[in-house]
C-alpha cells in the first residue's frame, strides 16, 4: 500500500491527471464481487488522488522542504490565465412564457356542418435546451487571470546548480503578498534577483531594510528597451538593436544607445532612457562589488523552472479551486523538478512515519479540505477577491496621496501670492465652525455667547453693548472678523445666535476689499469692459476668482475679450487675445489709439 501512494505522489508531481492516477489505484486493489464471480466497478472520480494528496503530500515533502534562503536567490512570477466560459456556456433554465403572452396561433377544425372553421389558440412551446458547460468548448472564449504563482529559485554558492526554493499560489503579485512570500522562509540572501515590479522592490525593503543587494534583471531591462524601440517603428535587423544589445556591457555603451536614441529620433526610447537615467549607473556600482562581481545578472534561473510548472498545471488549470491543495500540488511539482521525488525516497519516508505514528495519520490534514470551495478561507476565488480589494485600496491611496499634494502645491503658491500682495497668511485662518444656540435663547443676550463678543464691532455699532441686546431679536448689527481689518459686516443678532452664521468673507460668501481685483490688481482692473460685465466691477471678484469677465484692451480700444479672473492675476498673467495672435502672425502689437475712436475707423 505504501508503494502504491508513494507511486500516486510521483506521478502528481509530473503532471498526470487525477481521475488517470485515481483509477490505476482502484484497479490494482482488484475489487471484485462478494462472491467472487466478477470485478467490482471502478468509479471514475479522481477524489482518491486527491485524498492521498491531501493526507500524504506533507509527509513526504517535509524532509525535502527548504529549510532558509540561500546566498543567491533569483524570483519571478507566473500568471495564471484560463478561458472564461461563465457566460458563454452557462446553464440556465429558462422557464416558458405563459400562454396569454404567447403570439396567437390558428388550428383547422370542422363545425357542425362540416365546413372547416379558423380557431385561434396559445400553446406553451417546449422549453429552449441550452448545451451544458464543458470545457472542451472549441468556440473561443475570454481569457481571465484567476492569479499567480510565486516562483523562487536560488544556489547557496557560485558554481552549484540551482534549485527551486519555493512555488506559491497567491491571489496577485502585490506588495503584500510578496512581502509574505519572503517572510515564509527564514534567513536573508546576499544577492536577489528579480525584473524591476515595484512590488517586489517594497517587499524587499519590508522584509530586510536594505541590507540585501536587490539587483534588476538584465534580460527584463533588455526587452523593456526593445518594446520601446518597436513603439518608435523599429524592426528587426536595425542597428540600434545591436546598441540595445550591448548597453548594459559598459557605461560607454549604454552612453552611446542614448546619444543614438536622440539623434536618430526616437522619441518613447529616449523617454524611457531619460527616466531612467540613475538605472545603469546603480546596476554597475552593485555589480562592480568585489564580492559580487561574478553573481548571476538576470533571473534566467526561473525559467526552466516556470516552464515546467506551465507544463505540470495548464492542463488541470480550470478544475483547480482549493488553495491549500494546489500549492501541495505545486510542491510536489516543485520536488519533481528538484529530482527529489521518486517511488523509493517517498516509500522509505511514508513508512519512517507510519513505524512512528503505529500506522496513523494526523487528522489536521482535514483543513485542507473546503466545503465551500467558492466561499471558504481556502478558496482560490476569495484569494483573487481579497487581491482585488487590495488593490482597489491601494488604487485610493495612492489617488488620494497625488491629490493632497496637488492641494499643497496649490496652497504652498496661493500663500506666495498673498506674501507678494501684503495680505496675511491664509494658514493661520482657522475657519470656526458652526455654533448655533442649544436649546432657546429666552432670557439670554449675545453676552452669553463668548465667540460673537469678540467680534462685536467697537465702533459702527454706538452706545449698543452686547449685553443689552437680547439674543433672539432680529435687529442686524455690525461685526467685525479678527481673520482680517476689512472684514466687516452687518448680519441679525439671531441669524448669529441661533442659526449660527460665519464671517462672509472667509466663508467666501463676499470679497474682501483688500482682496479684490481692484486693489491687487489696479493695472488690470482698468481693462475691466465698462459695458458687458452688466452691473458687476472689479471690487466684486477677488484676485484668485475663476469667474469669466470681459476686458478691453487700453492699447486698442476695439479688442474685446474673455478670460477668467485668476488667468490676468495669476503668475502667466495673459494678457489682450487678439493682440497676441497678431503678434503669433508675425505681424506687431498695433499703435496706441486714442479714447473715442472706434475700432472700424
Amino acid at each position: 500500500m505504501i508503494r502504491e501512494v508513494a507511486s500516486a505522489l510521483v506521478r502528481v508531481g509530473r503532471g498526470n491527471a487525477y481521475r488517470a492516477i485515481s483509477e490505476d489505484l482502484r484497479k490494482g486493489i482488484g475489487r471484485v464481487s462478494g462472491d467472487g464471480t466478477h470485478a467490482g466497478e471502478i468509479a471514475k472520480t479522481g477524489q482518491l488522488a486527491m485524498d492521498y494528496t491531501d493526507v500524504f503530500a506533507p509527509i513526504v515533502l517535509a524532509p525535502i522542504a527548504t529549510r532558509e534562503w540561500p546566498s543567491i536567490v533569483a524570483v519571478d512570477a507566473i500568471p495564471l490565465r484560463v478561458s472564461d466560459h461563465s457566460i458563454c456556456c452557462r446553464k440556465e433554465n429558462e422557464e416558458p412564457l405563459p400562454s396569454a403572452l404567447l403570439p396567437p396561433r390558428t388550428e383547422i377544425l370542422i363545425n357542425n356542418l362540416g365546413d372547416p372553421v379558423l380557431v385561434p389558440t396559445r400553446t406553451s412551446p417546449p422549453p429552449k435546451r441550452r448545451r451544458p458547460y464543458s470545457p472542451k468548448t472549441s468556440h473561443s472564449a475570454d481569457i481571465k487571470e484567476i492569479g499567480q504563482v510565486l516562483v523562487a529559485v536560488g544556489q547557496r554558492k557560485l558554481g552549484e546548480k540551482p534549485r527551486v526554493l519555493l512555488a506559491r499560489f497567491v491571489g496577485a503579485g502585490d506588495e503584500l503578498s510578496w512581502t509574505e512570500f519572503f517572510l515564509s522562509l527564514p534567513g536573508k540572501p546576499e544577492w536577489i534577483v528579480s525584473d524591476r515590479a515595484k512590488a517586489i522592490l517594497n517587499a524587499v525593503g519590508n522584509v530586510w531594510h536594505g541590507t540585501v543587494v536587490h539587483y534588476y534583471c538584465e534580460t527584463h531591462i533588455a526587452k523593456n528597451l526593445e518594446k520601446a524601440a518597436r513603439a518608435d517603428d523599429c524592426v528587426d535587423g536595425d542597428p540600434i538593436f545591436r546598441l540595445i544589445e550591448s548597453a548594459q556591457w559598459s557605461e560607454q555603451n549604454w552612453r552611446l544607445l542614448i546619444a543614438a536614441a536622440r539623434l536618430v529620433g526616437l522619441p518613447t526610447l529616449s523617454d524611457w532612457l531619460k527616466r531612467n537615467v540613475r538605472l545603469d549607473a546603480s546596476q554597475r556600482a552593485k555589480r562592480m562589488t568585489r564580492a559580487y562581481w561574478s553573481y548571476p545578472r538576470s533571473a534566467g534561473a526561473c525559467e526552466e523552472a516556470i516552464r515546467r510548472i506551465r507544463a505540470a498545471i495548464n492542463d488541470r488549470l480550470p478544475h483547480f479551486r482549493n488553495a491549500n491543495r494546489f500549492n501541495l500540488f505545486l510542491a510536489l511539482v516543485v520536488a519533481d523538478i528538484n529530482g527529489g521525488a521518486s517511488v523509493a525516497a517517498y516509500s522509505r519516508t511514508l513508512r519512517t512515519h507510519l513505524e512512528g505514528t503505529d500506522g496513523l495519520v494526523a487528522t489536521d490534514w482535514a483543513i485542507i479540505r473546503d466545503p465551500r470551495p467558492n466561499q471558504g478561507l481556502n478558496s482560490m476565488e476569495t484569494l483573487l477577491a481579497e487581491a482585488g480589494v487590495r488593490a482597489k485600496d491601494f488604487r485610493k491611496a495612492r489617488v488620494a496621496a497625488k491629490r493632497a499634494a496637488h492641494y499643497q502645491a496649490k496652497k504652498a503658491v496661493l500663500e506666495a501670492e498673498r506674501r507678494d500682495l501684503g495680505l496675511p497668511s491664509r494658514a493661520r485662518w482657522a475657519l470656526a465652525p458652526v455654533q448655533k444656540a442649544t436649546g432657546s435663547v429666552a432670557g439670554k443676550t449675545v453676552a452669553d455667547f463668548t465667540r460673537l463678543v469678540a467680534q462685536w464691532h467697537p465702533t459702527l455699532n454706538g452706545t449698543l453693548r452686547p449685553e443689552d441686546v437680547s439674543a433672539g431679536q432680529g435687529l442686524p448689527v455690525w461685526w467685525r472678523c479678527p481673520n482680517g481689518r476689512d472684514h466687516e459686516w452687518q448680519a441679525q443678532i439671531r441669524s448669529r445666535t441661533i442659526l449660527g452664521s460665519r464671517c462672509p468673507f472667509c466663508t467666501g460668501r463676499r470679497v474682501a476689499p483688500s482682496e479684490s481685483v481692484a486693489r491687487t490688481h489696479p493695472a488690470v482692473a482698468v481693462q475691466w469692459h465698462a459695458t458687458k460685465n452688466g452691473t458687476k466691477q472689479p471690487t466684486d471678484f477677488s484676485y484668485g476668482s475663476d469667474s469669466y469677465a470681459w476686458w478691453q484692451c487700453d492699447r486698442f480700444q476695439g479688442h474685446a475679450w474673455r478670460a477668467r479672473i485668476n488667468s490676468r492675476t495669476g503668475v502667466i498673467a495673459s494678457g489682450c487675445s487678439r493682440c497676441a495672435a497678431l503678434v503669433g502672425k508675425g505681424g506687431r502689437h498695433p499703435s496706441p489709439q486714442p479714447s473715442g475712436v472706434s475700432a472700424a475707423a
